[in-house]
């Protein structure tokens, strides 16, 4: 089964957190868009990532997304995969 990698989604440190005028966490709007737009042009239904293991706002908002796989760990990182399931 193919796979999506997205490499790199960084918000800047003064928007972390921040929410859209609906509520909706703005990196899981822009990872839903990026992730959403990766599976649409490349294929695939499995999305995996790296995240620093003291990242615990993209771990929970890839846990949201159905990224709850931890598949491996190398020094600080941790790679997650699954599913993906866009944020309501």
């Amino acid at each position: 089964m193919p796979a999506v990698e997205l490499v790199v989604t960084a918000i800047r440190l003064d928007r972390q957190g921040t929410r859209l005028e609906d509520g909706e966490p703005l990196i899981e709007y822009i990872s839903n868009e990026l992730v959403a737009h990766a599976l649409d042009t490349h294929g695939g239904e499995v999305v995996s990532a790296v995240i620093h293991a003291d990242n615990e706002r993209s771990l929970n908002a890839a846990a949201r997304m159905g990224l709850d796989r931890h598949i491996s760990e190398a020094g600080r990182y941790i790679r997650v995969a699954g599913r993906f399931v866009a944020t309501p």
